[in-house]
């Protein structure tokens, strides 16, 4: 505050006057000095993200405000959750007419408190605050609200917003009686929006009911991100130790590995064509990579080369499906059930689902299997009026497509053995009698076409009673060399 102060000095006959002013400083008060270092104090103890202070509001002479950003502390998680929804044809609110769905989440929301700071905090009044929460109702936030009060009143004349955030963090789910489950109930959303006897200062921070389980449960995912982003882990593989942020942990067994490891591991297995090896690389485990995860350690080539095998591996094991008979097609259709005709959507041919020839409606199958091999070798052997007379009847192209086909199943039939597990056409081309199946990984025997143990596939070579006794080699064309070293 200012005073004008006016002296007048004669002197020589002449007046002269001085005009001064004078600045009355007032020192900062003892509430003034507690609030800065209790703001000071707060700021240095949590995070960034818990404590944010109004930085205008000491440029513009104000009283200082903030807002603290409060998650619960959950003793043993994971916490059990229920929400009740009501029933959308529910006349009235009562326990039977509620739809629970219930969750294991491990961090809950933060509840806010907005905080001003009045000139005679913390000497004798307390902070001026609102609560709010997108997970508690307002009654809930009441009962909180109170407790705060009643901190206050036992703490009065010192400064309280720790204390305040150290009940909200470790003691309010205790206090709620939420600390082994949290139920959330639309009911009480409902009934306590609007209450009379409710605190004023308190705020339910979300529009509808409905969304309050996808907001707690994308918090929940992103903070279980960050923490394994941020927390060591040791690989199994090149057991050294690095970051979550540099790790991939498979959903299924929750075992980690690191990206360089992994990377290596799924570079050799898409490169091989083994996509149903692309698990868990711990011993016995057998959790799937998620296709994410791939994509983000292998280059963009091998990731679509992992799509393809993957996507013929499935349509491979379903049984609905079949492919286009058109060679050049060859694209998989969708077979609806007791549905004999079959429409590619590729090339739009339509063919029957049994003889794989033009649909021919409730028309007999023209070729049957039994006549295939005979009108086949007819028309390949025949003069030009035998082949007229049968390409008149089946088709010139009917014909050719059966002669090609069967031409195939004679080459799998003469160089291959069917798979015990899955039935698949293998061909041995050279290596010793113990098979892999390239589509389902079954161990056999090319000999007697047995199923092999999947720990120790080459007992059965190795059993005296065993039919293919010492026969691991038999049939094999291998220098004395490499005989030697293998039973040595």
């Amino acid at each position: 505050m200012a005073e004008n102060n006016c002296f007048r000095i004669f002197k020589n006959g002449f007046m002269l006057q001085f005009s001064f002013n004078f600045v009355k400083l007032t020192p900062m008060t003892d509430n003034d000095s507690a609030q800065e270092d209790e703001l000071l104090a707060l700021g240095s103890i949590f995070d960034e993200g818990i404590v944010t202070i109004d930085q205008t509001a000491k440029e513009k002479n104000s009283l200082r405000s903030g807002c603290l950003t409060i998650s619960p502390d959950i003793p043993n998680p994971p916490l059990k959750l229920i929400c009740k929804y009501l029933k959308q044809s529910a006349e009235t609110i009562s326990e039977n007419s509620e739809n629970h769905i219930t969750e294991n989440v491990s961090y809950l929301p933060p509840i806010c408190l907005r905080f001003i700071l009045p000139q005679n905090y913390p000497s004798s009044g307390p902070p001026q605050y609102t609560l709010t929460s997108i997970w508690l109702d307002r009654l809930r936030l009441s009962l909180i609200a109170n407790k705060l009060d009643s901190v206050w009143e036992e703490h009065q004349g010192q400064e309280i917003l720790y204390t305040w955030v150290q009940i909200i963090k470790e003691d309010v789910l205790e206090f709620l009686n939420l600390d082994s489950e949290v139920s959330i109930r639309q009911a009480d959303f409902i009934e306590n929006s609007s209450a009379e006897n409710l605190d004023q200062r308190v705020m339910q921070d979300i529009g509808r009911f409905s969304d309050i389980l996808p907001a707690i449960q994308d918090y929940d995912n992103a903070r279980q991100k960050e923490v394994f982003e941020n927390t060591p882990f040791p690989c199994d593989i090149c057991f050294s130790e690095k970051y979550g942020k540099n790790c991939v942990k498979f959903k299924g067994c929750g075992h980690i590995y690191c990206d360089s490891c992994l990377k290596s591991y799924f570079d050799v297995h898409i490169k091989d064509g083994n996509m149903k090896s692309l698990v868990c690389p711990e011993p016995g485990c057998e959790s799937q990579a998620l296709p994410f995860q791939i994509k983000n350690l292998v280059s963009e080539e091998d990731f679509k080369r992992y799509e393809s095998i993957l996507l013929q591996t499935t349509l491979d094991t379903m049984s609905d499906v079949m492919y286009c008979p058109r060679k050049f097609c060859q694209s998989p259709v969708l077979i609806e059930e007791d549905e004999t005709m079959g429409m590619c959507a590729v090339c739009h041919y339509s063919f029957c689902t049994y003889c794989k020839l033009a649909y021919h409606g409730v028309e007999p199958c023209k070729l049957k299997l039994k006549k295939l091999t005979v009108i086949c070798e007819q028309y390949q052997n025949g003069d030009d009026s035998i082949r007229k007379e049968l390409e008149g009847k089946y088709g010139a192209k009917v014909l050719r497509e059966t002669m090609e086909n069967i031409e195939s199943e004679r080459w799998v039939a003469a160089n291959s053995k069917p798979c015990p597990d899955c039935g698949a056409a293998i061909e041995k081309q050279s290596g010793c009698n113990k098979m892999t199946c390239y589509k389902c990984k079954c161990y056999f025997c090319w000999l007697c076409v047995h199923r092999l143990s999947k720990a120790n596939p080459y007992t059965h070579f190795n059993t005296f009673n065993s039919k293919c006794y010492n026969k691991l080699f038999d049939g094999v064309d291998v220098d004395e060399e490499f005989m030697d070293v293998m039973y040595w």
